[in-house]
């Protein structure tokens, strides 16, 4: 008999496995995937594989491996995935005992999906691409695992010349592929942000980008040029030629300046490798940044090195993978953090945090929802700063902790979110949930 599974919070007795393939199609993030999966439940009833023939058949070697089943898209004028997908995850969850299902993919139509698997008591996790997942969807799955793929560097050849190589110059296309951006899409000459949708929609139709092309890791090669926001998920793009002068940072860039732990460890990283470039930087990064392909957003603003290297501003990445190459000047490059005097979100560890809702009956979980409902609904705004009083001198505090608070106040139930009860007061209470952490902040220019 084989030995049982360590208890863990991330551990279940019966899972079902459903993947999106035509969002999730990379047969080595998937194989990475259904590895990981074999940790966390002691059995799993389902493996199902949904999408397109040509989006199953690139991770044919995968699904057979593993022994996923795949299920193939009727043959229709729309693509019928997520709908094939959403309705299997309802019947296995209602015809068998599962306590755990595991979503491959980062779509966001899945969250109603998501929603009901947790009302009916089971944890969600989610497995993506970091350059597919959707906005803030911390806030509806029990666990997030995020992926980025890296390329790596090619082997030496003992054969090699004993002549290192000339680096070449920085850029050295730069002029052409913005020139090939603005021809294709003229609109962005006059510095006004665009759907990012629409300019790849037409570079796609000039040749400039291939059908495989990534294009956030595209345009961030040519950031001098071109600037993307939201910083997370980004989908509008400005044109802002190099010789003007760069705007102040803002958004999540300022963030990360603000942030003096990880801008230490940046510089750190830099002046130990001396002048060392490419793939050797990379490596002293991953090593004082913690060892990961995927960060802790709490603690460094950003998922990626990828993203966190091009926030900075002081590198240029270079290459066709993800991440790309990256290449510094110097460590004075480095953007200086923030004084003392910017304002600190202010967190403390929950005793009581969020946990899944205990499985009912069906008949009894509308009346469930409704009783919820009526207890925030009754909740005050004095009764906030009661459990809160941190909220009442103005300093940004971490929804996550606001929330715990709440729950060990009794105020708020432990599969609700914070938000049921700040929304109801939108002139007290200001909600950033775009950055991490995620905060709230009491508006004292409001008179009570």
């Amino acid at each position: 008999m084989p030995a049982a599974l360590p208890s863990a919070p991330n551990t279940a007795r019966n899972m079902a496995v459903f993947i999106d393939a035509d969002n999730l199609c990379d047969p080595t993030a998937l194989d990475h995937v259904l590895t990981d999966l074999r940790q966390r439940a002691e059995r799993v009833l389902y493996k199902r594989a949904y999408g397109r023939a040509e989006s199953l058949k690139a991770i044919e070697s995968v699904l057979w491996r593993h022994g996923v089943r795949p299920v193939a898209n009727m043959i229709v004028n729309k693509v019928t995935t997520d709908s094939a997908l959403i309705i299997d995850a309802v019947e296995a969850v209602c015809t068998n005992t599962i306590d755990a299902v595991a979503i491959c993919s980062g779509d966001a139509d899945f969250v109603p999906l998501v929603t009901w698997l947790r009302e009916k008591g089971c944890q969600v996790w989610c497995f993506s691409l970091a350059d597919r997942i959707f906005a803030n969807p911390e806030s509806f799955y029990d666990d997030v695992v995020l992926m980025e793929l890296v390329d790596l560097p090619p082997p030496s050849s003992t054969a090699a010349p004993a002549t290192p190589p000339a680096v070449p110059p920085a850029n050295p296309t730069l002029t052409d592929a913005v020139q090939q951006v603005l021809t294709a899409f003229p609109a962005l000459r006059d510095g006004q942000p665009q759907h990012l949708n629409h300019v790849v929609a037409a570079l796609r139709q000039q040749g400039v980008l291939g059908k495989s092309d990534k294009t956030v890791a595209w345009f961030r090669q040519h950031a001098k040029a071109f600037r993307l926001s939201p910083d997370v998920a980004p989908n509008q793009i400005s044109y802002a030629p190099p010789s003007k002068t760069a705007p102040p940072m803002t958004g999540a860039s300022a963030a990360l300046c603000q942030n003096t732990q990880v801008m230490a460890l940046l510089r750190q990283a830099v002046q130990a490798t001396q002048d060392a470039q490419g793939w050797a930087l990379v490596s002293a990064m991953r090593t004082h940044l913690g060892d990961k392909t995927v960060f802790d957003t709490r603690a460094h603003g950003f998922a990626t090195l990828t993203k966190l290297l091009a926030a900075t501003g002081a590198f240029e990445l270079r290459g066709t993978g993800t991440p790309q190459v990256a290449v510094h000047v110097t460590a004075a490059a480095l953007p200086v953090p923030a004084s003392v005097t910017a304002p600190v979100v202010i967190t403390w560890p929950c005793i009581s945090g969020r946990r899944v809702a205990p499985p009912l009956p069906a008949p009894l979980h509308a009346l469930r929802a409704a009783l919820l409902q009526l207890a925030t609904q009754r909740v005050q705004r004095e009764d906030v700063f009661k459990a809160v009083p941190e909220l009442v001198f103005g300093a940004p505090c971490a929804l996550h902790s606001v929330a715990g608070r709440l729950r060990e106040h009794g105020l708020l139930g432990p599969s609700q979110s914070a938000l049921r009860i700040l929304e109801r007061y939108p002139q007290s209470f200001e909600v950033n949930l775009r950055h991490y952490p995620q905060s709230v902040r009491h508006i004292s220019s409001v008179a009570a």
